[in-house]
Formats: structure tokens, sequence, C-alpha cells
């Protein structure tokens, strides 16, 4: 019996950059970072604090307060291409991450425009035939739940079948956990 699998782990990352990044973070210390975004493409230093690491399906994020942002933000790991030890700047810690401690429901359903025996079998497959599944998720890391799923959040504009499932009340979900974002 073979047994297959499509996780993969895209992100980019060599060694000696993640021992600095994950000892910064076991110890809480800031570091000064290059990173690059889409917003701005060119590598930039930033000093963070970071606190946490994310897997979201074929990346990986740390969570971690920046300073050019002032405030928390998933970094993709993949765009740090340095990192460096820094003075502790006073930078926020954990325990000042409001959403990170924030746990809010993402209710999925079934996508409004399937048929009922469509419907029938989506709940099925992904809700034991209930009506919906919920998932309780620290508030920023509900973006990644509902990119996994490739739940609607405007069903208007995300149709099915490209999308079996929908966000319910999507508008109920705090800012740090729309998918838009990404």
């Amino acid at each position: 019996m073979a047994v297959e699998s499509i996780q993969v782990d895209a992100t980019s990352i060599r060694h000696p950059l993640f021992a600095q990044i994950h000892r910064a973070m076991r110890l809480g210390r800031c570091i000064r970072v290059l990173y690059r975004s889409l917003s701005n493409p060119e590598a930039h230093e930033r000093l963070i604090r970071l606190h946490s690491l994310i897997q979201a399906g074929p990346r990986w994020h740390i969570r971690a307060y920046c300073s050019k942002a002032e405030a928390f933000c998933d970094l993709n790991l993949g765009r740090i291409s340095a990192a460096s030890a820094s003075e502790d700047a006073g930078l926020p810690r954990l325990d000042r991450d409001v959403d990170w401690h924030r746990i809010v429901a993402v209710r999925l359903v079934p996508h409004r425009d399937l048929s009922a025996e469509q419907v029938r079998m989506v709940r099925e497959e992904y809700m034991g035939g209930t009506a919906a599944t919920v998932f309780n998720v620290r508030a920023p890391i509900a973006k990644y739940l509902i990119q996994s799923f490739r739940a609607a959040i405007d069903p208007e504009r995300e149709r099915a079948p490209e999308h079996l499932l929908m966000v319910y009340q999507p508008e109920e979900l705090p800012a740090v956990a729309d998918i838009r974002r990404l």
C-alpha cells in the first residue's frame, strides 16, 4: 500500500540563518534582518522581536513585532536573507501581541452556489455530515486556515466549483484574519 503526500515545504532557508533566528526567538531577543516583501522587493533592514514560527501550507512565517511596521506582523521566513544580533530596543514581547492571544472561530460551510446533492457530499467530506465545521484558532492564523481550505470569503466573486467551501459571516472575523492581506 502506497501513501503519497503533497505536503511540501517551499521555504528555502539556510541553516545558519535559521539557527540565528531560532536562537533570538528562544531567548526573546531583538534581531536585525534583511527582508524583502511584495510591497518593497529590495532587501531592507528591519528590527524585529520574534516569538513564534508558523507553518502555513508550503511556507514558513515568523510572528514578530517589527519596528518598521510599528506592529506585530507575520514575516515570510524565506524572504529573510540575513540576520544579526541587536541590542534590546525595548520592542514589545509576546505578551503584548493582543491578536496572537485572541482566539477566533472560523466557521466553514458548503459554498452557497452548490446544488443540494453537492452540499450533502461536501458536508460528508469536510464536516462529518454536519452543517459546518468550526476551527478555533489564533486570529493571525485564521487567514492561513482559510487559504488552506480554499474557502471563499466573497462568494459573489469566488465561485463554486473552484471553492467548495465558504467562510460563514467573514465580516465577523478581525482584520488580522483577512486572507486578502496575504
